[in-house]
């Protein structure tokens, strides 16, 4: 910035002198003046501003409370779905069921020197055919992964009915099935495959043993004589599900020939593999 001395112009005179006070003092009203209304303008303006301010503030916190509660809200909903997708998919307790074994505890009846029923045609033993169906039935089963299987007998020997009991606990079998036969007192002509069980309300027993029978004589030609109640020693020492399976009347010629028959054993312990493992998928 360059200074310019006032030598040349300190002569000047300003006239009338009075008039510029004059000027300047007018100038200074309309200034001080100006500046009063500015300063009422100023104050509306600062009331309008804080006026505005407040209501910004106000409408910011209604939009962030708004915010605030739509987020919370799409968090829960989301939160929600991360919930129950994980509910969906989680895959914990199928894959324990799908990993659970059951274990069969399967009893042919009789055995030493307990025969059993006879034949009187042909000296065919009760505690052999259900010793060969036992084993035929275990076969089967064995085959599948998800299926322990436990036999009472695998030879000629004499176990009581506590033994056998006794025995399905200490293996903690699920399921007991007893296989027996059949016989009519003074006649040979009675004839097909019939399941007892002891009524449970826990367990609904009832319900295997209609898998079983209804799997039975839809493999092999066999009269359904149904389902019933027994009160045999093996179902009333029983803790767990189990069933009595009469296979068929030995005392039946026709029917002792089917039962000595490996086709026919073949299809009829099938139909009662097949009996259990669809009861035990129906109630996974």
């Amino acid at each position: 910035m360059s200074y310019r001395s006032n030598k040349g112009r300190n002569n000047v005179t300003y006239l009338h002198k009075n008039k510029k006070n004059n000027l300047r003092a007018s100038k200074n009203k309309k200034v001080n003046k100006k500046r009063k209304i500015n300063k009422a303008k100023l104050s509306i303006l600062v009331l309008g501003i804080l006026f505005f301010s407040f209501g910004t503030v106000k409408a910011t916190q209604s939009v962030a409370e708004v915010v605030k509660n739509v987020s919370y809200k799409m968090g829960k909903n989301n939160d929600e779905r991360v919930v129950e997708a994980e509910k969906q998919f989680d895959l914990s307790e199928e894959q324990k069921q799908s990993n659970k074994k059951y274990t069969v505890f399967i009893d042919p009846g009789r055995g030493g020197d307990d025969k059993g029923l006879q034949s009187k045609a042909t000296q065919n033993y009760e505690k052999d055919i259900t010793l060969k169906i036992g084993k035929k039935l275990a076969s089967k089963l064995s085959n599948q992964s998800d299926i322990n299987v436990i036999v009472s007998r695998s030879g000629d020997v004499n176990i009581s009915t506590s033994e056998r009991v006794q025995q399905a606990k200490q293996q903690k079998a699920d399921f007991l099935v007893s296989l027996q036969l059949n016989s009519e007192y003074g006649g040979n002509t009675a004839n097909g495959v019939e399941i007892y069980y002891k009524k449970d309300e826990l367990y609904r027993v009832d319900e295997l043993a209609r898998y079983v029978q209804d799997s039975i004589v839809s493999y092999v030609d066999l009269k359904d004589r149904g389902i019933g109640i027994g009160d045999f020693g093996v179902l009333r020492e029983a803790t767990m599900p189990a069933i009595v399976i009469k296979c068929g009347f030995i005392t039946n010629p026709e029917e002792e020939k089917k039962l000595t028959d490996e086709k026919f054993l073949n299809e009829f312990t099938e139909g009662i593999a097949q009996g259990i493992l669809s009861y035990i998928d129906a109630n996974k």
